[in-house]
């Protein structure tokens, strides 16, 4: 059996631990070097930065000559880190100025070539942020292509640099987009929101796509552009299979304001969807608040769906007058949400004070029906704000309310008198 001698182990020994010493030493030489690299980095991006804010008041001449010597003279990859990063760097006031510069630099092919086929995935993505900045139209095809990629952060960005560019080119490839992946849509929508009114043409020609939620969407958006002669296209998807599309359909012609849709708006009184049925009486009441008082009291009487009588009651009580009749007979409703409803429009409409007041009326026409209709609304067993009420009134006058209560409820009158 050979057994190493104890020399030689002493050898072998001290020549692992050279080796531990010398890779450790490696690596703290290393990490100080980039350290000291990255401070050196840093340092020089701050001094640009400070550079490029004293720039800002130089004449024009003096500005465009300054960044495009910055452009010809930094590296590549720290002009990427530079625009990707502008907003801690470059003066917003100089954007234009360093989008020109950086054009005009002769750079762009390396930087499509980093966007298209980067090794490193953040500098690749630095570069796809760099194209939405320069708004170069030959670069959408890479965005394009960058939105398809299998790794989320690359399509992630390129849907943002695409966003940047905020040009037709861009808004169309975001809607394809849109119709690929729509589970994106109120991201891809919140982006295609700052784009200009010039794109609402595409988005009315998104309203003849087989998605149904590339239409809702593109409706949506239409309703932040409201493009004039819009209304008759919108009307016909009133009547559209999804019930997302007919309920933004309501909304929007509610918020144009499109009186020739009165009669659509109407009919969607009998959808067999709450949301559609309460957008369209949002949207009919914005019209006309008194011609279909009929119909929208009807809705708050039989409407099985809280927010369709919520909404019905809100667009009844813009004209009492005609309503208090159909609300005062709603006060004798069986449905515990329809009597809900009716006390509430009182409340809503401002109408107790104007009840307490007949009861202080010595026209005893006007004491009679404000009196009725007082006793409706304490029997409705609804709260109602009563005693709040009284708090506005003196004290004589308030015991003579108090003394009219009494005859309907006495335990009531008791309590409003503590």
């Amino acid at each position: 059996m050979n057994i190493l001698h104890p020399q030689w182990l002493w050898f072998f020994n001290l020549i692992l631990l050279a080796a531990t010493l010398f890779f450790g030493a490696g690596i703290i030489i290393h990490t100080l070097t980039q350290e000291l690299f990255v401070k050196y980095r840093l340092r020089k991006l701050v001094a640009l930065s400070e550079n490029l804010k004293r720039l800002g008041a130089s004449p024009k001449a003096t500005i465009q000559e300054a960044v495009q010597k910055i452009n010809k003279q930094f590296p590549l990859n720290e002009l990427i880190v530079l625009t990707a990063n502008r907003e801690h760097f470059i003066p917003k006031e100089l954007s234009e100025y360093w989008r020109e510069a950086f054009q005009e630099a002769g750079r762009m092919e390396q930087v499509r070539r980093v966007a298209k086929n980067g090794k490193n995935k953040w500098r690749r993505i630095e570069a796809l942020i760099c194209l939405g900045f320069l708004k170069s139209d030959p670069d959408v095809d890479i965005l394009e292509n960058g939105l398809d990629d299998p790794d989320d952060d690359i399509s992630y960005y390129s849907m943002l640099a695409l966003a940047e560019m905020k040009n037709a080119a861009a808004a169309g490839v975001l809607l394809e987009f849109l119709d690929r992946e729509s589970f994106r849509g109120q991201k891809i929508v919140s982006l295609l929101e700052g784009f200009s009114i010039d794109i609402s043409d595409q988005l009315l020609n998104a309203l003849e796509s087989k998605n149904p939620r590339v239409r809702y969407w593109a409706l949506k958006l239409l309703s932040k552009f409201k493009p004039e002669n819009s209304a008759d296209r919108i009307i016909s998807l009133a009547t559209d299979p999804s019930p997302d599309v007919r309920a933004a359909a309501c909304q929007y012609l509610g918020l144009m304001k499109a009186t020739e849709s009165e009669k659509a708006l109407l009919a969607r009184f009998e959808d067999p969807e709450w949301f559609v049925r309460m957008h369209a009486v949002r949207s009919l009441s914005m019209l006309e608040e008194s011609k279909y008082l009929t119909q929208m009291i009807h809705l708050l009487y039989t409407d099985p769906s809280s927010y369709v009588k919520e909404s019905a009651k809100n667009a009844v009580i813009h004209d009492m007058k005609q309503a208090l009749p159909y609300l005062e007979h709603g006060l004798d409703e069986k449905d515990e949400l329809t009597k809900r409803c009716c006390v509430e429009a009182f409340i809503d409409s401002n109408y107790i004070p104007r009840i307490l007041d007949g009861i202080l009326s010595k026209d005893r026409d006007i004491y009679q029906k404000q009196f009725q209709l007082l006793s409706k609304l304490i029997h409705s067993n609804i709260h109602f704000g009563l005693k709040k009420e009284l708090m506005n009134y003196e004290s004589m006058k308030r015991q003579k309310i108090i003394a009219a209560i009494r005859e309907i409820n006495s335990t009531l009158a008791e309590i409003m008198e503590r």
